[in-house]
């Protein structure tokens, strides 16, 4: 062989050529395995050159090519999918626990509430209802039958056949008209009968409200325990006994000044309480008057 022939350059064999196009194919694969693993296609270096038409060296090395690593799908075991079973399991028992405590919780309160209201509205409906029959049977007077016709009640003051001991106690009254003391006359409230063949005279009943005699002292002696007014005895006095020396001035609603036990009372003549000891002291035109402060009460009374 001539020395032309060996220095003439050879022409690259078509193994060479098919060895680029194989690396195109490479190429290729991996901007498709690259565009399918990100959705964005990434052109390594030996690829693009490729790609753009470029003839590689047969000598150059060919630099390795990464290609990505697919997702892994290990397959659920048995005993994977019984613990994931018994986790939701697990997961709806506390709810339903916590649902069902919150629910008994709930009814709990309900029903104490509901208990704590009934007590109190059974204890203010039976108050109100005891109040209220006891404040009827204080305004609903006592009646009986009437034991002397010639005598009738008076102001819901009957006279009785004996004197009363259900209620017995004592007040004492001093009256006062036109700076004068005006002294209570005995036997009120304690009529008679006269006998017209022997002309004696008996008792023909008591009025619970009555006077044995001149110190003042009325007495209360009636078979219910109420309470009693100087209005019921002045009206007794009036109607039944005007001839022990009744004062008219009795009837005046204006004009009197009225102590109780020494202290000014502010309620008219007629609602002046008779209760157990009351000192009571009227006095009508009298500026001068003392109240009494002080009574000796006779033994048993």
């Amino acid at each position: 062989m001539s020395k032309s022939q060996s220095r003439q350059p050879s022409k690259p064999t078509s193994s060479a050529g098919k060895s680029t196009v194989k690396m195109s194919e490479d190429a290729k694969s991996t901007v498709k395995l690259s565009q399918d693993a990100k959705g964005t296609v990434k052109l390594p270096e030996n690829a693009s050159a490729s790609a753009k038409g470029k003839q590689t060296s047969p000598d150059a090395k060919q630099a390795p090519v990464a290609k990505p690593v697919p997702s892994v799908h290990r397959p659920i075991t048995r005993d994977g999918a019984k613990y994931e079973r018994r986790q939701v399991e697990r997961q709806s028992r506390f709810l339903a626990q916590r649902r069902a405590k919150r629910i008994r919780n709930t009814i709990i309160t309900v029903a104490a509430l509901v208990v704590i209201l009934g007590v109190s509205l059974g204890g203010y409906l039976y108050y109100n209802t005891q109040h209220a029959n006891a404040h009827t049977a204080a305004q609903a007077p006592f009646t009986e039958p009437i034991f002397n016709t010639d005598f009738p009640p008076v102001d819901n003051i009957y006279c009785d056949q004996l004197e009363g001991q259900t209620e017995h106690i004592h007040a004492h009254i001093s009256i006062y008209i036109d700076g004068q003391p005006a002294p209570l006359p005995a036997n009120i409230g304690i009529p008679t009968n006269t006998n017209a063949q022997s002309g004696q005279s008996s008792t023909a009943c008591f009025y619970w409200l009555h006077v044995h005699d001149t110190s003042g002292v009325i007495h209360i002696e009636a078979p219910s325990a109420e309470p009693f007014t100087l209005g019921q005895f002045v009206d007794e006095w009036d109607q039944q006994f005007q001839s022990l020396g009744f004062p008219t001035q009795l009837l005046l609603p204006n004009g009197w000044t009225i102590w109780v036990n020494g202290k000014v009372y502010h309620g008219s003549l007629n609602s002046v309480p008779l209760d157990a000891h009351n000192l009571i002291t009227i006095a009508y035109n009298s500026p001068n008057v003392k109240p009494d402060t002080t009574f000796v009460w006779p033994s048993g009374e």
